[in-house]
């Protein structure tokens, strides 16, 4: 496939990223890099990569491809071959950040683990990121965002005090190690340049995913109180939860401080509320949050979520409706904000994507066009990164 693309722009135009990664974790600090500029070719095996297998497919073309391989150029390499092998250290040479999240001991395996690597390439930024980490007891234990979610701490406090642990119906953890290992890729590419040396980044899938519940990490430490699951609750503030409206939609607030909670009450027309010992400090609404829950819940079951909306954006209350996908693509400031975007694809027509989610005014970061066929790129890949003409394979 020869379609021209889009020219590149943003801060990181004059980065060359080579993504050998597979599925979601690696895969995505690509999409990231990508986003902001980054010149990023995606590696895959003959076969493709196994996230053009999964999920929902138009046309045999999957639609989980469609965005995680977005803004990367496709070529295939067969890792199994010597040919193979040294066309990935040919175009390691050519890159600032090779990306990979294979189990540790697998590019060893392949004769390209980060020795070899740094051989031909010395100023190289290595990002791994693995289940468990490249180190310690559990390092080739297979590991997946599910197990990760489990083992970080999320799963047991996710749900309602009567139900199970409840995983995450997001690849919450392979989201969060994407987000971690770009931060510090993005570190390491900034002390490159300026000592000259490169860097191995080791990022797990469970550690990023466990900084997010540092308080209560911190709060045990010193207590030993095991948290517990508390539904839509914070430990912290009150009133906070989902309400059910008369007309069957829901709406989401939060009253984690004084104001806000009286703004709260002030909307449901019972400003005498904070005046209710019970209800007065935050502390004593915790220890009441039952009460300050059905005081809301009975309030917003007489008004439509629209009425009740307009109620609480008057004090300046905290609120938002809770929106399912179609709310997403109905709403005003979501479409000025261009939260999604069509990008013109030659498989599909035109692909709706979510867009970056950073706004850079001078560099910005944009979505350049949807994942790509196999291989569709071997030819300007071979040119502009390897100086030469590309083989048949």
């Amino acid at each position: 496939m020869t379609t021209a693309l889009p020219p590149r722009q943003g801060p990181l135009k004059d980065v060359k990223v080579l993504d050998l990664g597979v599925l979601i974790a690696g895969p995505l600090v690509g999409c990231y890099m990508g986003d902001l500029g980054a010149d990023v070719v995606k590696v895959e095996r003959p076969a493709g990569d196994p996230s053009r297998a999964t999920g929902r497919h138009v046309d045999g073309v999957s639609l989980i491809w469609k965005y995680i391989g977005r803004n990367k150029r496709s070529i295939s390499v067969d890792f199994k071959t010597e040919e193979g092998r040294q066309l990935v250290l040919d175009l390691v040479a050519q890159a600032d950040i090779v990306i990979e999240n294979f189990r540790p001991g697998t590019l060893e395996k392949w004769g390209l683990g980060p020795e070899r690597l740094r051989e031909v390439n010395e100023r190289l930024v290595l990002v791994q990121i693995s289940g468990f980490g490249q180190t310690g007891p559990y390092a080739h234990r297979s590991g997946f965002g599910t197990v990760a979610e489990s083992m970080a701490g999320f799963t047991n406090l996710n749900g309602w005090p009567e139900g199970p642990p409840t995983l995450a119906p997001i690849a919450l953890a392979d989201t969060a190690a994407a987000m971690a290992a770009t931060i510090a890729a993005l570190a390491a590419l900034h002390r490159r340049d300026v000592t000259g040396k490169g860097e191995t980044i080791d990022v797990s899938l469970i550690e990023p995913l466990f900084s997010y519940f540092g308080p209560q990490f911190v709060d045990y430490c010193v207590f030993k109180d095991e948290p517990q699951r508390v539904g839509n609750r914070l430990e912290f503030a009150s009133p906070r939860g989902a309400y059910l409206c008369k007309d069957g939609k829901w709406l989401a607030l939060s009253g984690a401080t004084q104001l806000t909670a009286a703004n709260i009450f002030r909307a449901m027309g019972r400003p005498e509320l904070m005046d209710d010992p019970r209800f007065r400090t935050n502390a004593e609404r915790m220890k009441n949050a039952d009460a300050v829950d059905q005081a809301i819940q009975a309030w917003a079951a007489t008004l439509t979520r629209a009425e009740a909306l307009d109620r609480l954006y008057e004090t300046g209350a905290p609120v938002g409706p809770v929106y399912g996908m179609q709310d997403i693509l109905d709403d005003a400031h979501f479409q000025s904000r261009e939260v999604f975007v069509d990008v013109p694809d030659p498989e599909m027509g035109s692909v709706t994507l979510p867009n970056v989610f950073a706004r850079l005014k001078d560099a910005p970061a944009t979505i350049r066009f949807a994942g790509r066929p196999v291989n569709a790129d071997r030819e300007e890949v071979f040119k502009e990164w390897l100086g030469r003409e590309a083989d048949s394979k």
